[in-house]
């Protein structure tokens, strides 16, 4: 178990310190070898081979070595930004010189035209290589010369889940208060082998048992505003009053548009100014469906209600998010 933990928290710092759609790596004991390949749904792992009775480890290296940066793992939608740029960049959110500077292109949300940003470099996290694994940041559009959030996840792949920017069109649509507006939103395009490849083998002849895997693809969203941790608060009035607003924001929802949002924490409530936005709907789910729409639990574990953590068929109701706001403003005190 202490080499498992090791080599995936290699694969976890790789992927997170890295713009990658997979990872490999190598597992070598003695004169036995495994071939290793990571990406958000799980991993894929080769038999133990001996690597000096059979060319498998050869093969693989003059293979990768030929490789296409995508098909090594590279996230090729990722781009380096220009020198400029990134001098603008740096300039308008506040970042250290030596900051490195990247750029996407995301497709408008209204379908005509897309949002160029210039991001900085992912920072590793603890976390594990497998999930949504969710990054944020603020970012620079050079264009329109403003700040907007960027957001890079793995979303859940599933009939009956909504893309965040589908959600966020439905709220603004229906004129949803303290919510902040998509602006750009799209399925990153790859190539076939960047796509997550573990749910495809999951039923394989060749896999071995394991846990429930859920489908994911490469998701990225622009939101009109960079809002300020409610972590950062001035008064507990500011914490209440925005706790409050995001309350707004849920009923607002679940009246005029039937979407529970299912994941009230204090990182999904910022302040944009004197109002408290209700953000990150990646998890929400429209009332009419009936039933999970996975196998696991989804939200964040601290902050769910006592009924949803004792019982894991329980259904998430609107009583269960106003559960979690009380708990948002207990941490918080």
């Amino acid at each position: 178990m202490d080499t498992l933990g090791q080599i995936t928290s290699y694969a976890a710092a790789q992927l997170g310190a890295q713009y990658r759609t997979h990872a490999f790596s190598v597992l070598i004991v003695r004169s036995l070898a495994r071939i290793i390949r990571w990406d958000r749904e799980g991993v894929l792992v080769t038999r133990a081979f001996d690597y000096n009775e059979h060319p498998h480890l050869a093969d693989f290296f003059r293979r990768f070595s030929q490789a296409s940066p995508a098909l090594r793992g590279v996230d090729t939608s990722v781009t380096s930004a220009g020198a400029e740029e990134a001098i603008r960049a740096r300039s308008n959110l506040d970042l250290h010189p030596d900051t490195r500077m990247f750029k996407v292109i995301i497709p408008a949300a209204e379908g005509v035209g897309s949002s160029i940003l210039i991001i900085p470099a992912p920072v590793a996290r603890g976390l594990s290589p497998v999930g949504r694994r969710t990054r944020t940041c603020p970012a620079f559009d050079p264009v329109n010369n403003k700040i907007v959030m960027f957001k890079d996840s793995w979303r859940v792949s599933l009939p009956d889940v909504l893309p965040e920017g589908e959600t966020y069109k439905l709220l603004n649509d229906a004129n949803v208060r303290n919510v902040a507006t998509c602006i750009a939103c799209h399925d990153v395009p790859s190539l076939p082998q960047q796509h997550a490849q573990t749910f495809k083998f999951s039923n394989a002849s060749w896999a071995l048992s394991h846990g429930a895997l859920t489908p994911h693809i490469h998701y990225r969203l622009v939101l009109n505003l960079v809002g300020k941790p409610l972590v950062l608060f001035t008064s507990s009035r500011q914490v209440v009053k925005a706790v409050r607003d995001a309350l707004i924001a849920h009923e607002d929802a679940c009246n005029k548009v039937g979407v529970l949002h299912r994941d009230l924490s204090p990182g999904n409530i910022v302040m944009d100014g004197a109002i408290g936005i209700l953000i990150d709907w990646d998890l929400a789910k429209l009332l009419r469906i009936q039933g999970p729409r996975q196998t696991t639990r989804t939200g964040t574990w601290q902050f769910m209600s006592a009924k949803l953590v004792e019982n894991k068929h329980a259904t998430h109701t609107i009583e269960d998010d106003l559960e979690s706001s009380f708990y948002v403003i207990f941490w918080i005190a």
